[in-house]
């Protein structure tokens, strides 16, 4: 039986069409996966359900009651939605029933806070999804898919009866994905409907009962998950098969170009040692807090640690001063693209911020040659809208944002590529353009490193890894070690593990 129905969904912003008439149906205790490539209409329609955004043809009706055309947040929530969205909205030094009561109230008796009820009532919401979390833990204490959980026991405490997910599971690492799922199916068995946005095929299958995807803004398909496989999948979204990834043909040469000495300091207990040679993709991986992202902050000349050493093509780079790294040819790209990008600059601006180029070794600040530039990377790297050099960055897709930040750094000609999680919110065509982009950097001899949470994509696109857990390196893979079942088994290595390794 539906408890949600939107019908015929209609949105134009200007000229331009996000929704054709989306259907789209959920049914009680149920998880329904939303798919679809940057772009395909999925933010506008949660947003019309939100009421965040006004559809301009349509209906939609809760548990057979409609909603008005010009329903407001207010009236969302009063029908029982609840949103969840990448930006969870906690505070790390409140505890897990701060945090919740906060936005849904606490417990009172005579007048006065009672923390002790407060604390049983997050205590039996965090119960619907088999957590087992202690409603005194500090948040910050907690892992990031731990954090989702309670950012969904918020939404119950609040009596929600939908709950839409949007991105939640985009920088989580595989096995900490799987502890988010079983809560999710624990709390699916209490009564609770969900929808789950996200851009991980896989995830898809063994959590979701039902999918729909979207592209170009109509509704392409809507299948039991049972009765579909990854393939069916992907030819929705992109509208053809996938290509295999070819990244690991390329040949690795013997230089050096960049290597790590003894590095330790913060959350990585034990020196860590490393190279990466010209042509090859080496993985940085591990779970959250397992000490990979600090490990990339050091690559990227972000932060210092307290002792070792960094060469690049053998000359010494000062840890933290990113102007060495950049005149060293060291290129960033984060998977926080807030942190890199400025929103409200054109598409042009973004990709040359200091409005001068380089081609045939003469400097050229030439507003008219930088904008010929931009517009032929556009069209050469397929960004959408075409044309788009002189709008706004925030009318993009993150996908497309994504993209130009790529662009931004190859066209720097470095001689190293230093990623941190950098398709995360990125469809799978997408990422095939942004790994396709890749490769061709290997090609000409540039140096890699992807540091990433996502398994699937260490697994696929990298020549060898390296696995932190508990603030150590745990293990060196390439070849046939590889593999999902080992980088796992690695990320969990028990903590009384002391054994140094090198690469």
């Amino acid at each position: 039986m539906s408890i949600l129905k939107l019908h015929g969904i209609q949105k134009r912003y200007g000229g331009a069409r996000a929704l054709a008439g989306v259907d789209f149906e959920l049914r009680r205790s149920e998880v329904h996966a939303l798919l679809g490539g940057n772009g395909a209409g999925k933010s506008t329609l949660i947003k019309i359900l939100a009421g965040v955004e006004r559809a301009d043809g349509g209906a939609i009706a809760i548990d057979g009651k409609p909603l008005t055309a010009r329903h407001t947040p207010q009236d969302a929530f009063l029908a029982g939605v609840r949103f969840v969205h990448q930006d969870l909205g906690l505070f790390d030094e409140l505890s897990i029933a701060e945090n919740v009561a906060l936005e849904t109230g606490y417990a009172y008796r005579r007048g006065l806070i009672d923390f002790a009820a407060t604390g049983r009532r997050v205590r039996d919401k965090l119960a619907q999804m088999d957590a087992g979390l202690n409603p005194k833990a500090h948040v910050g204490s907690l892992s990031q898919a731990e954090k989702v959980i309670v950012a969904i026991a918020r939404a119950l405490d609040a009596d929600a009866r939908i709950v839409v997910l949007d991105e939640v599971t985009a920088s989580l690492p595989s096995p900490e994905a799987a502890h988010l799922h079983a809560a999710l199916r624990a709390a699916r068995q209490r009564g609770t409907s969900f929808i789950f946005v996200t851009h991980r095929i896989e995830e898809i299958f063994g959590l979701c009962d039902r999918v729909t995807v979207l592209a170009n803004g109509r509704q392409v398909a809507t299948d039991a998950v049972d009765m579909i496989d990854r393939a069916t999948v992907v030819r929705w979204i992109v509208g053809h098969d996938e290509d295999v990834a070819v990244g690991k043909s390329i040949a690795v040469g013997d230089q050096k170009r960049l290597v790590l000495r003894g590095a330790v300091g913060g959350p990585i207990q034990e020196p860590v040692t490393l190279d990466v040679r010209a042509g090859e993709i080496l993985g940085v991986t591990g779970l959250i807090g397992s000490g990979y992202l600090e490990l990339a902050r050091w690559l990227c000349g972000l932060a210092m640690p307290d002792a070792g050493s960094l060469t690049v093509d053998g000359s010494l780079v000062r840890f933290g001063v990113r102007k060495d790294f950049e005149r060293a040819g060291c290129q960033v790209v984060p998977g926080d693209r807030t942190a890199a990008i400025f929103a409200d600059l054109t598409v042009r601006e973004n990709l040359f911020p200091s409005r001068v180029m380089r081609s045939s070794n003469i400097i050229l600040p030439s507003l008219a040659y930088e904008r010929q530039a931009a517009n032929a990377l556009i069209k050469q790297h397929a960004v959408r809208p075409m044309g788009c050099s002189d709008l706004p960055l925030r009318t993009l897709s993150g996908g497309n944002q994504q993209k130009l930040l790529f662009l931004r750094a190859v066209e720097q000609r470095p001689r190293i590529l230093i990623l941190v999680d950098p398709t995360a919110g990125v469809d799978v065509a997408g990422r095939k353009d942004l790994y396709d982009l890749l490769h061709s950097q290997t090609a000409r001899g540039v140096a890699v490193i992807l540091a990433s949470s996502d398994f699937d994509e260490v697994i696929a696109e990298c020549h060898r890894a390296i696995v932190l857990s508990g603030g150590r390196m745990r293990a060196s893979l390439s070849g046939p070690e590889l593999t999902a079942r080992r980088l796992i088994a690695e990320a969990h290595r028990p903590e009384d593990f002391r054994r140094e390794r090198q690469v």
